[in-house]
């Protein structure tokens, strides 16, 4: 009897050791995966002249799971990425769309309306260029990515007894390797933004299961940038703040003000223009014949936008003006245009300024 239970003890063992040594091969695949994507984009906020590598980050992910799949699951390559399209219908695709734009709406119009900071595509370049980036190549690689390669491999190979899991651990990897767009906001914001992107990775991901195919969980991607977008442009447009501002700049136009951090008397000449312009005034302070400035501490970041904004309140001379001044002066430095990131030995580097906002 003693002899059978050892036996039976050390036959669970050799499964589970089995099992681990089975769940290894995904952990480091996924894990690789991660890595290289994070890296890249780390390489490229920091250090690489240009501001999203979309070419570079397609193809890493696709030739570094296509050698990985052939290596391991040449036979199963199907199954794991869920190419599979035979079942997925007309009402399938029609859900899966109606999803993404109404997340992606809803996220974008909800966190403008709390941080007034909407990004559209004509602030940031090439608009065709963008909206095929953003429609195309990115949800495209993102969902072979992480609805393929790594919800594939924790569904089929490492938690294959649970639905939810392996959707809430990608869904996780998938909000992380956002963090280059939004690490550098306020807490609250970055915290409701992440959440929007994991919702949308987590619908993504619901979709992929349920259906086996990542085919629908492409078309919930790309309607939820498509969403994001629709609603970030119609804010553009409606909201003064936005479309006064993209009515004054364009980064690429010639005929535009230099905001270029490596030019002190260019970025100055702009600046005093662009406050003849760019800036609200505030009825009420307007009213109370309130006159000052109020000194605003703010980093333009290596991608030429004005982060960590906050009220220089030990600055000399400022004594607090009320009425809204500070809440103004603040939304006009947030809404500065995007500058020309400074250059130092060949490096997009940061840099800290403090302007006086005269009311």
């Amino acid at each position: 009897m003693v002899f059978k239970k050892c036996l039976i003890k050390k036959f669970i063992v050799i499964i589970k050791l089995k099992q681990i040594k089975n769940m290894i091969i995904p952990i480091i695949g996924i894990f690789f995966c991660c890595v290289g994507l994070w890296l890249i984009h780390f390489l490229n906020f920091h250090y690489w002249d240009f501001n999203y590598p979309f070419i570079l980050t397609s193809s890493y992910i696709i030739l570094y799971i296509s050698i990985f799949s052939l290596l391991f699951y040449k036979k199963e390559f199907s199954s794991i990425f869920g190419l599979r399209i035979k079942g997925v219908n007309k009402k399938i695709v029609k859900k899966s769309i109606l999803t993404g734009l109404f997340i992606g709406f809803l996220s974008n119009i909800i966190t403008n309306l709390l941080f007034h900071n909407t990004m559209s595509p004509l602030e940031i370049g090439n608009t065709f260029v963008i909206v095929i980036l953003v429609t195309l190549i990115a949800p495209l690689v993102e969902e072979l990515m992480f609805r393929g390669f790594i919800q594939g491999l924790l569904q089929y190979k490492i938690f294959q007894n649970s639905f939810y899991v392996p959707i809430i651990l990608s869904t996780v990897l998938f909000a992380i390797s956002h963090y280059v767009f939004v690490y550098k906001m306020g807490v609250l914001q970055f915290i409701t933004t992440l959440f929007f992107i994991a919702i949308a990775g987590f619908a993504c991901g619901l979709f992929r299961a349920k259906y086996n195919s990542i085919v629908p969980s492409i078309f919930t991607h790309v309607f939820f940038n498509i969403g994001g977008s629709i609603a970030g442009i119609a804010i553009m447009l409606t909201v003064s703040t936005h479309s006064d501002i993209n009515k004054i700049y364009y980064l690429n136009d010639t005929t535009s003000y230099n905001f270029d951090l490596n030019d002190d008397e260019a970025w100055i000449d702009s600046y005093e223009k662009y406050c003849n312009l760019g800036r609200l005034t505030v009825p009420e302070a307007k009213a109370n014949k309130v006159n000052g400035f109020v000194p605003v501490r703010f980093v333009i970041d290596t991608c030429g936008r004005t982060t960590m904004i906050r009220i220089d309140s030990n600055a000399v001379g400022y004594k607090y003006l009320g009425y809204g001044c500070e809440e103004e002066a603040i939304r006009f430095i947030k809404d500065l245009p995007l500058n020309k990131p400074l250059i130092i030995n060949g490096v997009k580097s940061e840099k800290e300024m403090v302007l006086n906002i005269y009311f």
